[in-house]
């Protein structure tokens, strides 16, 4: 780091790798990477509370690993359950203990109106930086 950099705030880009991550409200990864442009810190609050404020949200790019745990986890998630509200799949639980990878297939359990729903899921990508989850279960057409 350099004085300005502590002085100003700003950096010209900025990349944080880790393995084994675990955030505080319980999501976790195997690996993850993520990498953004120009970074603008709000240092007094950094100085004070030793936490990290952005001045702006910064653009950039994220890669994540996930074991078929972490998988379920992020599948449970509280902020994956506001996800699911919001377009209106209320009536979707997903049972985190159930994630199964396959080479081309994520297999899971779900309820879907309180009946059991299981569910295989394929991955696509569908553009540089988007990757489609869609439901292969031709009865079950609930996240398309």
């Amino acid at each position: 780091m350099t004085p300005s950099f502590i002085e100003s705030g700003e950096c010209e880009g900025a990349v944080v790798k880790g393995s084994d991550w675990e955030s505080p409200g319980g999501l976790t990864c195997r690996q993850l990477r993520l990498s953004v442009g120009e970074v603008l810190l709000d240092v007094p609050a950094l100085l004070a509370s030793s936490s990290i404020k952005l001045v702006k949200n910064p653009t950039g790019s994220a890669e994540f690993s996930f074991s078929e745990k972490d998988f379920g986890a992020f599948l449970s998630h509280p902020l994956m359950r506001r996800a699911l509200l919001k377009r209106g799949l209320v009536l979707l639980e997903f049972d985190k203990d159930s994630v199964r990878y396959t080479p081309e297939r994520i297999i899971l359990d779900a309820r879907w109106r309180g009946l059991p729903a299981p569910m295989t899921l394929g991955m696509s990508c569908i553009g540089p930086r988007k990757v489609l989850i869609e439901s292969l279960n031709k009865d079950l057409q609930i996240l398309q």
